[in-house]
């Protein structure tokens, strides 16, 4: 495998709470592609060696192990321009950072649950990409969110969905993410949005109108 350049794996183990390490592939540096559907189980990723020409990396419906080895690896990617996080839960950890100085396209789809956990929407995940051009990010929102240097962003998709917002407290933190989310991305040249995220800040607009009516109010009534 020492000049494989692209390697898609499909694969599920038969014990389910198996964790999968990747060992084996580490020693494969002409490695440029890596495309990972491992049926919702767990993946721990090298936290030593990387992988040195790595450029595009889709994990699909992966259990992450937790959130150092996640960092880690980043990090050890110093060509990585394309990452995709497709329907992947976190184990035992809630913050996730995803910080790389290369990457130039993040794409985060929380579409289904995974297992009996829901995703990375119950993380609080930190974007912090200088050379990010392009972000998508939809389905089920993260209820909070930290976006750190994105100047070179230039394109944004953002498709949040309702699966939490019948609850009053996870929309007030879904709409303080999806606040978040439009503050970083709000300089780029091209933005996509659903209704969904057009209701919640039309709806963040209506409680801000009536807390400032009900503050005169009360400043009138003293």
């Amino acid at each position: 495998m020492r000049k494989v350049r692209l390697l898609d794996l499909s694969f599920s183990p038969r014990v389910d709470d198996e964790v999968i390490r990747l060992p084996n592939l580490v020693t494969c540096d002409s490695l440029e592609v890596l495309r990972l559907f491992l049926y919702k189980r767990p993946l721990s990723l090298p936290t030593v060696t990387g992988f040195p020409a790595l450029q595009v990396l889709q994990l699909n419906s992966v259990e992450l192990w937790d959130d150092d080895s996640v960092h880690q690896f980043l990090k050890s990617c110093p060509l990585l321009e394309d990452l995709s996080l497709i329907n992947c839960a976190l184990h035992a950890f809630y913050d996730l950072c995803i910080s790389s100085p290369s990457l130039k396209t993040l794409r985060i789809k929380n579409t289904g649950f995974i297992g009996g956990s829901h995703g990375l929407q119950i993380c609080s995940p930190t974007i912090c990409c200088p050379k990010l051009v392009l972000l998508e990010y939809a389905g089920h929102a993260a209820t909070l969110l930290s976006i750190e240097n994105l100047d070179s962003l230039k394109k944004a998709v953002i498709y949040p969905d309702a699966a939490m917002a019948h609850k009053q407290l996870a929309f007030k933190l879904l709409a303080y993410s999806m606040c978040q989310l439009f503050a970083g991305v709000s300089h780029v040249e091209s933005l996509s949005l659903n209704l969904f995220f057009i209701q919640v800040q039309t709806n963040i607009f209506m409680l801000s109108a009536l807390f400032f009516v009900r503050l005169y109010a009360v400043s009138k009534v003293a």
